[in-house]
Formats: C-alpha cells, structure tokens, sequence
C-alpha cells in the first residue's frame, strides 16, 4: 500500500469529535499521568526544529530573520483555512511538566462529570499547569535528545489537531456525544483527514491499540480521536 492508501484506510476507522484545544490537553496530560501515552496529529514543521528538539511557539521570529510581515494576525483557524497549516505527521506524547499546583486548584472537582475519575474542573485546572510535554518521534535517535523532543503547552495549543486518548479520561457528555451523533464522513481532501489513526487486532482484542508514529500502542486504548478544529464544525 502507497503511504495515501494507508491513511485512507486508517481513516476510515477513525471518528473524531470537535472540541476546545484546552479540553485536549487537559485530557492529554491526565492520560500521561496515569501512564498511558497519547497520539496526536500536528503541523510538526511550524515553530520546530528537530535537531534540537524544540517545539515551541515564536521560536523563530519569521519578521526579524527574513524581514516579512507581520502574520500575527492568522490564528489557527485561519492557517487551517488557508492551506498554510494542517495534521503533517503523527507523534507520541509520553512525558508532561507541570507547574505548581496553587492553593485554589486543591479544591474539590465536581462530581459526576467524568467517565472515569476526571470531571470537567479537574481537566480545566490541569491543562493551565501544563508547562511542556515530551515527545517520541519515530524519526532517528540522531534528532533531538535521542529521537525525543520537547513541546510547550503553547506550541500544542497552536499546531496540535487532534488527538487520541482513551475514554475513561473523558467526561460523560463527551463520551455520550460519541456514542449518539452520527459521524460526517470527510472527505479525501479535507484538512484533517489528512493523518489518520489505525485501530489493529492485537491478541483478537479489537480494541487493542491505537498505533502511533513512534512504533508503539497505548495499551488497552478503546477511546475515539477527539480534535480542535477550528470553527463551528459539527461531529466529523
């Protein structure tokens, strides 16, 4: 199979929902923290430098080196719509930093919004600490720190698109929403179709892993694809 077949196919397996980008990360470092790593889908060419391994917004001021304009002004919703931005590559995230929890985030979550043990206040109040995460790419041990970069929470929250993390760190309505709406199929062409997630059989389990770039399975992963796309986009 070409590499456009397979995600073809990979993508036919896959649903996404669309959600806030900081509902992504605060279900993202919930997940690493319980042990499991989470794929995701990013602009891995914009604001990166894999030698180094740094993935991080304004890392390189496009205006001061090569004397162009100001973009501030396309948000990642215009970079989508535009072409100048979209899923280019798929990565694990494996690793979180987290700032100091403060005084007020020691109160206790809501109940009953979370499928598992995190509720809505618990995923809010986390994804503000998040300070960096860690990726494992698939690409050599020669870049970065041994095939391992480092992304800031800013950097995620500007090129991540989606992300694959299992349900029981989703709240309820998220998971009931998955489980009601009727998918919109996309199309070959759209943007987000444009990196896929393949779910495999493994041991005759069908809900045995969701593969990423890096080689590797989330052990156990039954969750869906959930993704921050931009826009008043329905459930794709």
């Amino acid at each position: 199979w070409s590499p456009m077949r397979r995600s073809q196919f990979a993508e036919r397996r896959a649903r996404y929902l669309n959600v806030p980008i900081d509902e992504m990360l605060g279900w993202t470092a919930r997940s690493i923290l319980a042990g499991e790593p989470v794929w995701f889908g990013c602009d891995v060419h914009r604001q990166s430098d894999v030698t180094l391994g740094i993935f991080d917004e304004g890392l390189i001021d496009f205006g001061k080196v090569l004397r162009l304009p100001d973009a501030s002004h396309m948000d990642k919703r215009a970079r989508l719509e535009s072409g100048s931005s979209a899923s280019s590559h798929a990565m694990l995230l494996v690793g979180v930093d987290l700032a100091p929890e403060e005084e007020g985030d020691r109160e206790a979550a809501d109940d009953g919004e979370g499928e598992g043990s995190a509720s809505g206040g618990e995923t809010a109040r986390l994804a503000r600490r998040v300070r960096k995460l860690r990726i494992e790419n698939s690409w050599g041990d020669d870049t970065g720190d041994g095939g391992r970069y480092t992304m800031s929470a800013e950097w995620f929250r500007q090129n991540v698109f989606h992300v694959a993390v299992d349900r029981q760190f989703l709240p309820r309505k998220v998971v009931s929403k998955l489980r009601t709406l009727k998918p919109r199929p996309l199309v070959r062409w759209d943007p987000m179709a444009s990196v896929g997630c393949a779910r495999r059989e493994r041991r005759g389990r069908p809900d045995a892993g969701a593969v990423g770039a890096a080689g590797r399975t989330s052990s156990g992963w039954r969750g869906p694809i959930v993704t921050d796309r931009p826009g008043s986009i329905t459930n794709n």
